[in-house]
C-alpha cells in the first residue's frame, strides 16, 4: 500500500513541476528549452506510474513503458538545457543510446527473474545521456553560479544512476523482480536520486525565473535607453529652435538664462553643450553663433554702411576687443579682413 501510494505521490509531484515549467513558458514563449524541460518531467512521472502502479511489474510492458518513459524525459531534458545555452543537444546519438539498451533490457528480463542487472543496464544507458548533456554545460560553467550548479547537479546524477543499483547488488546480492522494492537498501539508496531531482527541478526553475529577469532588465534598459535618445534629441531640437530666434544679441545672456528659455535643467544643458554638441564651454556656444551672425552681415551688403563695431554690439559681443579676438580664432582672419 505504501508503495502505491509513493507511486501516486512522485508522479504528481513530477506533473507540479512540469505545470511550474509550462507556467514560466507562458511569461517567455520564445524560450522553447522551458516546453522541453516540462515535457521531461511529464514524461518521469508517467515513467514512475508505470514503474509503481501502473502495470504490473510481472510484465514485459512494465519495463518496456518504463524504460521508454525514462528515455523520453532523458532525451528531452538534456536538449532542452542544451538548446537554453545554443550548443549541439545530440538527439540522434542519445536516441540510439536509449535505443540500443532496450533489446538488452528485455532479454535480461525475459531470461532471469533476478533485477539487478536489468537496472544496472538500464540506469548505465541514462548515465551516458546525462553525462552528454553535462559535456554540454561543461563549457557555459563560468557564465553564471547558477550553470556551474546545473552541471554539478548533471554528473552527479549520472554518477548516482550507475552506484545506486551497483551498490545495492553489492550490499543485497542478487534480488527477485517480486522482492526489488521491500529491501530497506531500496528505499535508503533511492533517497539519494530524490533529494538530487529535487535540487534539480529547484535549479531549472530558478534559471527559468533568472533568464526571465535578465531578459526583462535588458528590456527594461533597451526602453531607457531610447527614451534617454528620445528625449535628448527633443532637448536638442528646442535648443535650436531657441537659438534661431537669436537669443545670442542678449548680452546678459547666461546659461541659467538660456536653460529658461529651453526648458532644460542647467546641469543637463550644460552637459548637452560641451559632451553632445562638443564646446568647451556655454561662451564658445554663444559666441559661435554670435561670429556667424556677424560673418553673414559683413558679407551682405545691406551693411556696406554699418561700421563693424556696431556689427559686434548687434550680435551680442560686449567689447571690439573681445569681438576680434573670438572672430578671428574661429574665422582665420579679423573682421576688416573678412570683410575686405
Amino acid at each position: 500500500m505504501s508503495q502505491q501510494i509513493i507511486g501516486l505521490l512522485n508522479p504528481l509531484l513530477a506533473i507540479t513541476w512540469a505545470l511550474a515549467f509550462v507556467i514560466l513558458w507562458l511569461f517567455q514563449k520564445e524560450r522553447k528549452y522551458i516546453l522541453l524541460i516540462a515535457f521531461s518531467y511529464l514524461a518521469f512521472s508517467c515513467g514512475i506510474f508505470i514503474s509503481n502502479v501502473g502495470i504490473s511489474a510481472q510484465s514485459e510492458l512494465h519495463v518496456l513503458g518504463t524504460h521508454v518513459s525514462y528515455s523520453a524525459a532523458m532525451i528531452t531534458m538534456v536538449w532542452g538545457v542544451s538548446r537554453r545555452i545554443n550548443a549541439p543537444p545530440r538527439g540522434l546519438l542519445n536516441l540510439a543510446i536509449l535505443i540500443g539498451a532496450t533489446p538488452l533490457i528485455l532479454w535480461l528480463y525475459l531470461n532471469s527473474d533476478l533485477i539487478n542487472i536489468r537496472v544496472i543496464a538500464a540506469n548505465g544507458a541514462y548515465s551516458v545521456v546525462l553525462l552528454i548533456g553535462a559535456h554540454n554545460l561543461w563549457y557555459s560553467r563560468k557564465n553564471t553560479k547558477l550553470e556551474y550548479w546545473l552541471l554539478v547537479l548533471f554528473v552527479l546524477l549520472a554518477i548516482q544512476g550507475l552506484v545506486r543499483p551497483v551498490t545495492f547488488f553489492w550490499l543485497e546480492g542478487a534480488v527477485l523482480n517480486a522482492d526489488y522494492r521491500e529491501s530497506i537498501y531500496y528505499s535508503t539508496l533511492n533517497l539519494s536520486m530524490s533529494i538530487l531531482s529535487l535540487l534539480l527541478a529547484l535549479t531549472l526553475v530558478i534559471i527559468c525565473i533568472d533568464d526571465y529577469w535578465r531578459e526583462m532588465k535588458s528590456e527594461a534598459a533597451i526602453s531607457d535607453a531610447s527614451n534617454a535618445i528620445s528625449n535628448r534629441k527633443c532637448q536638442l531640437d528646442k535648443l535650436q529652435q531657441v537659438m534661431a530666434t537669436n537669443i545670442h544679441r542678449n548680452h546678459d545672456l547666461t546659461i541659467k538664462k538660456l536653460a529658461e528659455e529651453t526648458g532644460i535643467q542647467t546641469h543637463q544643458l550644460r552637459r548637452m553643450i560641451n559632451k553632445e554638441l562638443g564646446y568647451r564651454n556655454f561662451r564658445d556656444f554663444v559666441n559661435l553663433h554670435r561670429v556667424k551672425e556677424a560673418q553673414v552681415m559683413l558679407s551682405d551688403p545691406k551693411f556696406s554702411t554699418a561700421s563693424i563695431t556696431e556689427i559686434a554690439f548687434d550680435c551680442g559681443f560686449n567689447s571690439i576687443p573681445s569681438f576680434n579676438r573670438v572672430f578671428k580664432a574661429e574665422v582665420g582672419e579679423t573682421p576688416s579682413d573678412y570683410r575686405e
